[in-house]
């Protein structure tokens, strides 16, 4: 009975390794990468809030934009728009400050007839670049450097069997359900019923308490069969 308990003890430190580190994993990637690993087909589905480039995005992910971007409208007024290409650049630039610029002008001129207030996600794949742009009255609304660096580029940069427009979609679903959330928070203190977040938060508390419950039996088996051992 002992050296079961003990196996025991050992056979759930092991199961936890996995499911932690998914765990982990989880909380910057709120949605699954396991889409075609090809451009995605020119489809005819339409959403005011993907200014260019539906047909590089999974319709699966211009479905979802499509009904946060409007609640987030409706409760607070604001757009956030999608404006991804292939590339911003007519040529390989090799300078990195000339690229810059031209990369500056290319987006001035995305946001030059849209009303205000907005806040726009720029991605041109193959440039590997990717901003967030915004009228000033919302600057004080959102992180923008904060929702970059955790729920997109991780995604863009993860080194999988995914390609990178298949990234590209997850990571633009994912930055626009954080963007989003904040907005909603920040400006009329409201969650949104839509919100991406919603149904995978659910999901990892109840896989957080499962564990949390896993680890717990797993040291008390092993705690019991030390000491019986022990006393053996």
């Amino acid at each position: 009975m002992k050296v079961f308990l003990k196996k025991l003890g050992v056979l759930f430190a092991l199961l936890l390794i996995t499911p932690v580190t998914f765990l982990l994993a989880s909380e910057n990637a709120n949605i699954s990468t396991s889409q075609s690993p090809t451009v995605p087909q020119i489809i005819n589905i339409n959403s005011r809030f993907i200014l260019e480039g539906k047909e590089l995005i999974d319709p699966r992910t211009i479905n979802k934009i499509d009904e946060v971007g409007k609640e987030l409208f409706e409760k607070t007024g604001v757009n956030v728009y999608i404006y991804v290409k292939k590339s911003y650049l007519t040529g390989e630039v090799k300078d990195k400050k000339e690229r810059f610029l031209l990369i500056s002008t290319y987006e001035d001129k995305i946001v030059t007839n849209l009303n205000k207030p907005y806040v726009v996600i720029s991605m041109a794949i193959d440039d590997t670049h990717i901003n967030i742009l915004n009228s000033k009255d919302l600057d004080s609304s959102f992180d923008k450097d904060k929702i970059l660096n955790r729920s997109i580029i991780p995604i863009l940069a993860s080194q999988d069997k995914n390609s990178l427009y298949t990234k590209a979609s997850v990571a633009l679903l994912n930055g626009y359900g954080e963007l989003t959330d904040k907005l909603a928070m920040n400006l009329k203190g409201i969650e949104l019923d839509s919100s991406i977040e919603s149904g995978a938060s659910t999901f990892k508390e109840y896989w957080r308490y499962f564990m949390y419950t896993l680890v717990i039996i797993g040291l008390l088996a092993y705690i019991y069969a030390m000491r019986k051992g022990r006393k053996s």
